[in-house]
């Protein structure tokens, strides 16, 4: 308890540990790193404010909160905020899946933002009918058989055919391996995972009704062996081996391993976004862990072909998400005007750079605590701060930022690798005369209310809208705000012997949008980065950009009340 007192004068309550234990030493690695494989286990204790589950219901929801969270059960209690305990949006999202599989009811994520307790949302749930999912065809997949895509798939082939160099849907990694690394079992491994998901060896084509896929059945994926006189530096050899993909004839994913020396490899990957996304990468990373291991381990029910074709036979059930997006797109849609250096007409957006603000210490913590007062997530927060910041730069009230969705709103493919995004315009009115705490209560309420309309396809969007007046997907969404919360894997883990550490390597920077704002958390920090075309922006306006966000951020953290006319930048 001395301890908990002197931490509680120090820090906010939602970074004081639940337990402690005292050892004589901490275990360490060779290299005089804390060796965590060697810390004790230890008997946890519920909290003086721990609440045990006391119906059968609450008890099933701890499970599925536990499951999400990586937490243990018995440290969830029943009147703890989902968000105090690290919940966000996309886990929301893996809670609401699994209250459909458990409960046998489909719950909008407003829900658990309204709700954050078990103890809340448990009454809450008990008010809904159990409803019956429709059933899923199996697609019977066969060599040289054409099948559609899905409308993320769709939009970057026509992307992908209006400029074949782009390195803009390259999603790409590298992995330091200690340990003596058996090359044959690690090339053997990455053929039985893109054996396992056929979506991996997918070619498209383009054809009179749309675009089309096949599965490869004739090629494996191949490991090729780098060698590292021929590079200066690690880099050069990432930079080399990024390239753009020939999506009508090869395999959208490749591996490169680089013998460093006979202790020490880098495996590389790069793959295609058309086949896979951000929750696709924590898929295949757990199903490499299991089938270097040979652990028994059941493939997926369904594959993306599967999730193709109940996408398109659900466009037609979309009538009320149809009309949410038209309406929210209704009159004349806003021009955003920055300042830029260079001309729209003539500028390969793609081409990017980008600066990064750094959000920690004292600043860190008070965007903790104010989430946690404010029931908003770390999305919410942030780019509500980009909402003023567009506001300020160009005199704009009506504004559209777009950001993607994870679309996995079907819990069937949770486990599926493929891409399952989709693009939504979030529009909103940044009126001078409301004080930030409402216009964030605002935007907290637009966008739940999209998330809940998120399977009307933004391609079908931008078809309606055309009707109507002349509207392209680049006029309508010209700006783009992501929160990366998708990835769960650890930035160091063990498979038997060999230690995989993930690198952060220099890349070309590319980008699809003119300027957006991803923000990342790593360590108790918030990285913010400003990624801008640089055929349009110079490094010095973007600079001023992050100096401008920092400051709106310090102004609404000291005064939730201020006017957003009296922010100061």
């Amino acid at each position: 308890s001395d301890l908990r007192s002197y931490l509680q004068d120090r820090l906010p309550d939602y970074m004081i540990p639940s337990y402690f234990k005292e050892l004589d030493i901490l275990p360490m690695t060779p290299n005089g790193k804390i060796d965590r494989k060697s810390l004790p286990d230890f008997e946890i204790e519920a909290s003086s404010s721990y609440q045990a589950p006391s119906t059968a219901t609450e008890e099933r929801l701890v499970s599925i909160w536990s499951e999400v969270l990586k937490l243990d059960t018995s440290i969830i209690g029943t009147a703890t905020s989902f968000f105090e305990l690290g919940g966000n949006s996309i886990r929301a999202v893996h809670v609401i899946n699994l209250i459909e599989k458990e409960f046998n009811i489909k719950i909008p994520i407003k829900l658990i933002f309204e709700h954050t307790t078990i103890k809340s949302l448990s009454i809450k749930i008990m008010n809904f009918k159990t409803s019956t999912r429709e059933e899923i065809p199996k697609i019977k997949l066969k060599a040289n058989d054409k099948y559609i895509t899905s409308s993320a798939q769709e939009r970057m082939f026509y992307k992908y055919l209006q400029n074949t160099d782009s390195l803009a849907y390259n999603i790409s990694g590298a992995y330091k391996i200690s340990g003596v690394l058996d090359v044959p079992k690690i090339k053997e491994t990455l053929e039985k995972l893109v054996d396992r998901h056929a979506v991996l060896r997918a070619n498209f084509a383009l054809s009179n009704i749309g675009v089309l896929q096949t599965i490869n059945t004739t090629k494996k994926v191949s490991l090729t062996i780098l060698e590292m006189d021929k590079y200066a530096h690690l880099d050069n050899v990432y930079l080399d081996f990024v390239k753009p993909f020939d999506l009508e004839s090869e395999l959208p994913i490749r591996f490169a391993l680089l013998p460093v020396d006979e202790n020490t490899n880098i495996l590389f990957v790069d793959v295609h976004h058309i086949v896979c996304d951000g929750i696709s990468l924590n898929i295949l990373m757990n199903d490499f862990k299991e089938l270097y291991q040979n652990k028994a381990s059941v493939a997926p029910d369904f594959n993306y072909i599967d999730y193709s074709y109940w996408q398109n036979n659900l466009a037609s059930n979309l009538t009320n998400q149809k009309e949410y997006w038209l309406h929210q797109l209704s009159g004349d849609l806003p021009v955003l005007t920055l300042p830029i250096s260079g001309s729209k007409e003539s500028a390969d957006i793609t081409i990017a750079d980008f600066k990064t603000l750094g959000i920690t210490d004292q600043d860190y913590k008070d965007i903790k605590r104010f989430l946690v007062q404010s029931d908003v997530s770390e999305f919410m927060f942030f780019i509500s701060i980009f909402y003023i910041l567009l506001q300020k730069l160009s005199d704009n009230s009506d504004i559209i930022i777009g950001t993607d969705v994870i679309g996995r709103t079907h819990p069937r493919f949770q486990d599926v690798i493929g891409t399952f995004i989709n693009i939504l315009p979030l529009r909103s009115n940044v009126d001078t005369e409301t004080s930030y705490q409402i216009f964030l209560d605002d935007i907290k309420e637009n966008v739940l209310n999209a998330f809940e309309n998120q399977e009307y396809q933004f391609d079908e969007m931008i078809s309606e809208l055309s009707k109507k007046q002349e509207v392209v997907s680049e006029d309508l969404v010209s700006v783009h705000f992501a929160f990366v919360n998708y990835f769960e894997g650890e930035k160091e883990f063990f498979i038997e012997d060999l230690k995989f550490e993930s690198l952060h390597l220099i890349k070309d920077e590319t980008t699809q949008y003119e300027f957006k704002i991803e923000v990342s958390e790593h360590q108790s920090e918030y990285a913010v980065k400003f990624i801008y075309s640089k055929e349009l922006y110079d490094s010095d306006i973007i600079q001023v950009f992050t100096e401008y966000y920092y400051n709106i951020i310090k102004s609404v953290l000291h005064d939730p009340s201020v006017l957003i006319g009296q922010i100061e930048v």
